[in-house]
C-alpha cells in the first residue's frame, strides 16, 4: 500500500477517531454475525418492527399534544428516532434494562419522564417475545432469553451498536475520499499547508452520516441527575466509575464523558432543538482540545493508529464480507450457528467443562462442516480487485486507472485511485493485499480470520 505518513491538521484530527470507532462498530458487528448469522438477521428484522411500533408511538403523542401538521409531526419523530438515536437507546435499553440518558428533546418538548420509561418498557417486553418466539420458530432447545444477556456482555458487545444502518463498502468510498484530502493537506509537501473552514467541511460532511457507536454500560456508565426540583431538565452529569473497572478504558470512558459533555450542553441550550442560537464557543474549543489530547491516549495502543491500516481494514472487511456471503449465509446458517451456540455456552459458563466435551463439540463441527458450508463459488484477491474498481466507479468524483490498463478482471495487478481537484493518488496493490489482509483480519479479530481459513 502506500507510504505511511503522519498527517497533522483539522481533518485529520476530526476523522481519524471517528473512523477508528467506526471500522472497530463493524468488525464488533461482523463477529457476531459469524458466531449467530441466522439470528442477526433474525434481529435486523426486529429491530425494524421497533422502529415502526415507535413511529406509531410517538406521532400518536404528537398528535395528542400538539397541532403540528401531518408532515411536520412526521418529520419530528423521524428525527427523534433516527438522529437522536431513540431507536438505538431503546435497543441498548432491552440489553441492559437500565435507562441512563433520557433525551431531552422528548422530555422537554414532547414527553414526561414515565411516558418516556413506559415506551422504553413496552419496546423492551417486545424485543424479548420475539426473542422467544425466535425460539419456537428455529425448534431450538437453547434458552436464549438467559444466555444472550451474558455473551452480549462477556464479549463486550452493545446491541445497538451490532446493527448499523451502513455498510463497509460505503464506508471506504467515504474514507477513501477523506485520505486523498489527508494527502492533499500533507504540510510535509508544502509547508503550512492547512485547509480552510470550508475544506473541512466539504471533506467531512460524508463522515456525518454515520452514527457514531454508543458506549457500552457493561460496569461503568455515563447518566444525569438533577438536585433541583424544579429544573425541567438535569443539570449534572455523571461518570460512574465501577471499581472493578479495567483501567484500559478508563481513557475512553473520559473521552467519552467529554464527548456526552459537549453534546448534553449544546443540546440543554438549543433545548433539544437543531436550530440556530448563541453559542459560547470558547468553553467549547477547551473541551474539544482536551477530548483531543485524551484521544491519542486512547489511540496510542490501537492498531488502528495510522491513516494507511483504515483503509486497509475496511478493504479486509469487504474481502472477508465476500467470503462469509458465499461459504456460511449461502450454506446452511442455522446449521452452522448450531454448533457456534453451543461452543459459546460453554465458553461463557461458570461450570469448569471437561476438555474431552470441548473436543467432542469442535470434532462434531469439523465432521459435519460438508453439510453447513457452501465451497461452489469462490472469492479471491482477483475477485476482490474487481470489486473494489467496481466500488470506486460508481462516484463520478473519483478517476480511476488500472496496471495493466483496459485488462481483464483476473489481470489487474494495482488500482491507482485520485480525487477531483487533488493531485495525488492512492494505489491498492494485489500484493500487498496479499499478505496485509490476513495480518489485518488476524489483528482485527480472530473469529473473522476463522472464517477466512475455513
Amino acid at each position: 500500500m502506500s507510504k505511511t505518513v503522519v498527517f497533522d491538521h483539522v481533518i485529520y484530527r476530526i476523522a481519524h477517531p471517528v473512523m477508528q470507532k467506526l471500522v472497530n462498530q463493524a468488525r464488533q458487528a461482523k463477529e457476531f454475525q459469524a458466531d449467530f448469522p441466522h439470528l442477526y438477521e433474525y434481529i435486523k428484522q426486529v429491530k425494524i418492527q421497533i422502529y415502526m411500533r415507535l413511529i406509531e408511538q410517538l406521532t400518536i403523542k404528537y398528535q395528542e399534544k400538539t397541532n403540528l401538521s401531518a408532515e411536520n409531526i412526521r418529520r419530528n419523530v423521524e428525527k427523534i428516532i433516527i438522529d437522536r438515536k431513540l431507536l438505538n437507546h431503546i435497543l441498548g435499553y432491552c440489553q441492559t434494562h437500565g435507562l441512563y440518558l433520557a433525551d431531552e428533546y422528548l422530555i422537554h418538548d414532547l414527553l414526561q419522564h414515565y411516558e418516556v420509561k413506559k415506551i422504553f418498557d413496552d419496546s423492551y417486553n417486545f424485543f424479548w417475545e420475539q426473542i422467544h418466539e425466535y425460539k419456537q420458530l428455529t425448534d431450538d432447545q437453547f434458552l436464549l432469553s438467559d444466555f444472550l444477556p451474558v455473551y452480549l456482555k462477556k464479549n463486550n458487545y452493545y446491541l445497538p451498536n451490532l446493527f448499523p444502518n451502513w455498510d463497509v463498502e460505503e464506508l471506504f468510498l467515504d474514507y477513501l475520499k477523506i485520505l486523498l484530502h489527508y494527502k492533499k493537506f500533507n504540510n510535509e509537501i508544502i509547508e503550512d499547508n492547512h485547509p480552510t473552514y470550508e475544506d473541512a467541511q466539504q471533506t467531512l460532511c460524508s463522515l456525518f452520516k454515520y452514527d457514531s457507536p454508543l458506549p457500552a454500560y457493561n460496569k461503568s456508565f455515563i447518566d444525569a441527575s438533577s438536585y433541583d426540583l424544579q429544573a425541567t431538565s438535569p443539570e449534572y452529569l455523571n461518570l460512574n466509575i465501577h471499581l472493578d473497572e479495567d483501567p484500559n478504558n478508563l481513557p475512553s470512558l473520559i473521552s467519552d464523558f467529554l464527548h456526552h459533555l459537549n453534546a448534553r450542553k449544546v443540546d440543554r441550550q438549543r433545548k433539544g432543538f437543531n436550530t440556530s442560537m448563541p453559542i459560547n464557543e470558547d468553553q467549547f474549543k477547551k473541551i474539544y482540545h482536551l477530548q483531543t489530547q485524551i484521544d491519542v491516549v486512547v489511540n496510542a495502543s490501537s492498531y488502528l493508529k495510522r491513516p494507511d491500516t483504515i483503509l486497509t481494514a475496511l478493504i479486509s472487511l469487504i474481502y472477508y464480507d465476500q467470503i462469509f456471503k458465499r461459504k456460511i449465509l449461502e450454506g446452511d446458517p442455522l446449521r452452522y450457528q448450531r454448533f457456534n451456540y453451543l461452543k459459546a455456552i460453554i465458553d461463557n459458563t461458570e461450570v469448569e467443562i471437561p476438555n474431552w466435551v470441548k473436543e467432542t463439540v469442535n470434532f462434531d463441527a469439523i465432521q459435519d462442516m460438508p453439510n453447513w458450508i457452501n465451497r461452489k463459488n469462490d472469492f479471491n484477491l482477483s475477485h476482490l480487485m474487481e470489486k473494489l474498481r467496481e466500488l470506486v466507479q460508481t462516484r463520478d468524483d473519483f478517476k480511476i486507472s488500472t496496471i495493466p490498463q483496459n485488462t481483464a478482471t483476473e489481470k489487474i495487478e494495482s488500482i491507482f485511485c485520485s480525487y477531483d481537484g487533488i493531485a495525488e493518488h492512492h494505489k491498492i496493490s494485489k500484493d500487498s493485499l496479499k499478505k496485509i489482509i490476513p495480518d489485518t483480519l488476524k489483528a482485527l479479530s480472530s473469529k473473522l480470520e476463522t472464517i477466512i481459513s475455513l
